[in-house]
């Protein structure tokens, strides 16, 4: 049995190396608003950062309780390490993890949205936007019809 830290397992489980991948179109556009000298409003930016770093730690929470519901995570899997893989973590630890960090989006979207938006119409686009976001963040592998098996 491998003998790791709860935190070293969480911090594995994240998958914190994504976070770049997360937030690099944040980080390029204000990078480039700023160069082409529009105002940056530093609350939109550290709640899109937020926002976007948020959705990939749910997607990535998600697709390991999915793949390994799913069959996709055996002992015979190559990579690095997964908490459920190793059962290191439980199923109900992991969706408890997986509710928390969801709520922590959808409150940070929801106040980027309420921050960001100047329109009803705005809000209502937005919301509409990340909850699609979300829910795909969701249902990538964790679902009946998980759509990150097909190869799309």
């Amino acid at each position: 049995m491998h003998h790791y830290s709860t935190f070293y397992i969480w911090m594995v489980s994240l998958r914190l190396k994504t976070i770049p991948l997360a937030s690099c179109g944040i980080l390029t556009g204000t990078a480039l608003a700023w160069a082409y000298g529009v105002p940056i409003n530093l609350w939109i930016f550290l709640f899109s950062f937020s926002t976007a770093v948020l959705l990939q730690l749910t997607s990535n929470l998600a697709n390991d309780y999915g793949d390994m519901s799913n069959g996709g995570d055996t002992e015979q899997r190559i990579g690095p390490n997964r908490g459920l893989q190793y059962g290191l973590i439980s199923f109900a630890q992991m969706k408890r993890a997986i509710v928390l960090v969801s709520t922590l989006t959808l409150l940070s979207g929801i106040t980027l949205v309420l921050v960001a938006c100047q329109t009803w119409l705005d809000i209502l686009a937005f919301i509409v936007f990340g909850g699609v976001s979300l829910f795909a963040a969701l249902t990538y592998t964790m679902s009946k019809h998980a759509y990150g098996y097909y190869g799309l």
